[in-house]
């Protein structure tokens, strides 16, 4: 049963239609000034027309100074200010509102964490209280009295912002060092060591920490500058992630382009890129990229990749792999909400013969073995050596006869890759409610190495709760995008044809874990759904398969009248599908797939703080003499994620910038 001020929030609640910050903010607050010192766990409430709003509050455990300045606001009994209007479909479930007042309620949680959505067709409300957590946090196991303590993102953090000032606390080292039984990589050591007393067994001018693309190009243009350069990999063989990627490399303004017929320009493909990313994002960076793009696409060319003798794809969303194409569409260019700010432009580079990572890093590799560059495989890097005035001076690594000391002249890369492979880290900066999926990661070595390094060495971090988080659809055939995507409350959330990561970005910021991709008996007769798994339900009509997925079923059946009379009209009103794919679900039966957040897959985004320079920052953002990163080492561009090849892109670039500086002592 619900609280009587829980339903008097339903009623206060105006008919469904796009909301502004401000009439939350004041909903919200008509709730908590009746004094509820514990709202319910959860509630549903139905609104008439069975159109509620959903509301989600929880309390935040950032202090209000680093909550994102559009989704702050301060609310006070005597005095009220309220936010710039912003429509509820542009409040990320994420967004935080800082709400303060008079009545117990403030007093006694003191900082909340609002998240909003709303669909055409249904919405509803939920009400979360989540106390304050201290110093750790206490989980009741079932059946038991006993009681596990699990590692909170306070402890982790030891005292320190997620925002990412700065991540310089003694204790990260030890608690998230990746040596646990399902973290694939030797512990990162202990702190950042004093260069007195140290043995150096080895010295070269640059020592590149990472051979995978980052590694590679740093390696090159390093070598390329006059530099004596040390690779170091932890594996028996180089590639990193980078070998067996999808195989793209986003580039805009290049003479593959031109050769094809394709107009673009860097500042076409910034437009893109920029608002994809979203306003979080690193612009300067993301126009770095960008405007270094056709650069970037002679020096692949110059490093062997064979881009010219493959077909080039203005039609379909390609998923990797596809032997015989050089170019493509890889990201979101096509979908409504881009296509107005930038022309669409296949960007997806994709070196020859196969179309793959593996055809792309075989080419560096080569380079890299041709310029002369000294390869130590096996070789870890552990910690980083600093002198009296604080420059990095080199890296104590491990090899197969112990601990190796290498002094870097002129500087230290690190492009160890990111932290999907580290547990503890993954845990704590993952900042989703819904249930996480499987890791994506091909070298099972992105362990956060290289970030602990840094951070040990007093380098702060960016992007650390940015992450890549996808569902495939059209990428795994295209036909299955003429289905229908719904949340556990029969709402349809996003258009299906588009990008992979945006609609892994609908599925993770849905009400639940739980989503549906429902198609109907022709669409399963002419897609291949081999990676799509068995049907959860098959049923002969909307009631029964509502039955079967225990969703609503006036909503569901509500979702597919508009659904179908917007595909007889040939304009997808609510979210902008391509006409090609609006196919009206009328004649059984229908098949609806699990599409939920346990099956998008996830891969770390943030790392290291770098400048432009690819210079190290600590948390006063000033430069750590001596010390350099790229790739997913470092928190670059993110923001979301834009496209496949959009990272490869931003691995070369950086990657280069870093060797090059690093080569040059600067």
């Amino acid at each position: 049963m619900l609280p009587q001020d829980a339903l008097d929030l339903a009623q206060a609640l105006p008919r469904p239609r796009p909301f502004v910050a401000s009439r939350l903010h004041g909903h919200l607050r008509h709730f908590l000034e009746r004094g509820h010192a514990a709202p319910p766990s959860r509630a549903v409430v139905p609104h008439e027309e069975t159109r509620p709003y959903h509301v989600r509050l929880e309390r935040s455990s950032r202090p209000r100074s680093q909550l994102p300045p559009r989704c702050r606001a301060e609310t006070d009994t005597k005095r009220q200010e309220q936010p710039a209007p912003m429509p509820s479909r542009h409040l990320p479930r994420s967004c935080r509102l800082t709400l303060k007042g008079s009545s117990p309620i403030f007093k006694k949680w003191p900082f909340w964490e609002v998240h909003a959505s709303r669909s055409v067709e249904h919405s509803a409300l939920r009400v979360v209280n989540r106390p304050a957590r201290r110093t750790r946090r206490i989980k009741m196991n079932k059946g038991t009295n006993k009681e596990t303590t699990d590692f909170s993102r306070r402890d982790f953090l030891k005292s320190t912002a997620l925002a990412g000032a700065g991540l310089s606390m003694a204790g990260l080292m030890a608690a998230c060092s990746p040596n646990s039984a399902g973290d694939q990589a030797a512990s990162s050591g202990s702190s950042a060591q004093s260069a007195e007393n140290v043995e150096w067994k080895k010295e070269a001018d640059v020592v590149v920490v990472g051979y995978g693309g980052a590694g590679a190009a740093a390696a090159i243009e390093a070598k390329k500058a006059g530099a004596n350069v040390v690779l170091l990999e932890m594996n028996k063989q180089a590639g990193g992630s980078t070998i067996a990627n999808g195989g793209f490399i986003m580039m805009g303004g290049t003479d593959l382009q031109k050769k094809n017929g394709l107009e673009d320009s860097v500042e076409n493909y910034y437009a893109y890129l920029s608002a994809a990313a979203g306003e979080n994002a690193n612009q300067e960076a993301i126009k770095l990229i960008c405007d270094s793009s056709p650069d970037l696409y002679h020096w692949c060319v110059e490093c062997g990749m064979d881009f010219e003798s493959g077909a080039c794809d203005t039609e379909h969303h390609l998923g990797g792999y596809n032997a015989g194409t050089s170019l493509g569409y890889s990201g979101n260019e096509m979908a409504a909400q881009f296509a107005k700010i930038a022309k669409p432009v296949p960007r997806g580079h994709m070196a020859q013969p196969g179309s793959s990572g593996k055809d792309m890093f075989e080419a560096l590799a080569a380079t890299v073995e041709s310029a002369g560059v000294e390869v130590l495989y096996e070789t870890p890097g552990t910690r980083l050596v600093k002198d009296e005035t604080g420059r990095v001076v080199g890296i104590v690594a491990k090899s197969k006869d112990g601990e190796i000391a290498i002094k870097a002249s002129k500087g230290i890369v690190l492009t160890c890759g990111g932290f999907v492979d580290n547990t503890p880290m993954l845990d704590a900066f993952y900042p989703f409610v819904n249930k996480r999926g499987p890791r994506l990661t091909t070298a099972g070595s992105e362990n956060g190495s290289g970030i602990l390094m840094g951070v040990d060495a007093g380098a702060a971090t960016f992007g650390m709760g940015c992450f890549q988080v996808g569902y495939t659809i059209s990428t795994a055939s295209e036909p299955m995008s003429k289905g229908l995507l719904i949340d556990e409350y029969a709402n349809r959330i996003v258009a299906e044809d588009e990008y992979n990561s945006f609609i892994g970005k609908a599925i993770i910021q849905a009400p639940t874990s739980k989503c549906f991709l429902i198609v109907d008996d022709a669409t399963m007769k002419e897609a291949d759904v081999s990676r799509f798994g068995e049907p959860l339900a098959s049923a002969a009509d909307f009631s029964e398969l509502a039955a079967q997925l225990e969703v609503n079923e006036a909503v569901l059946q509500q979702t597919v009248s508009f659904y179908n009379e917007s595909a007889a009209m040939g304009e997808d009103r609510q979210f902008g599908k391509d006409p090609k794919f609006l196919h009206a679900l009328e004649e059984g039966p229908f098949h609806a797939f699990d599409a939920g957040s346990e099956n998008c897959y996830t891969a770390s985004c943030g790392g290291l703080k770098i400048d432009l320079d690819a210079h190290v920052l600590d948390s006063n953002d000033e430069v750590i003499p001596g010390l350099y990163s790229a790739g997913r080492n470092a928190g670059t561009i993110y923001g979301w994620y834009m496209g496949s090849g959009s990272s490869m892109a931003d691995v070369f670039t950086f990657g280069r910038i870093a060797g090059q500086n690093a080569a040059a002592g600067n």
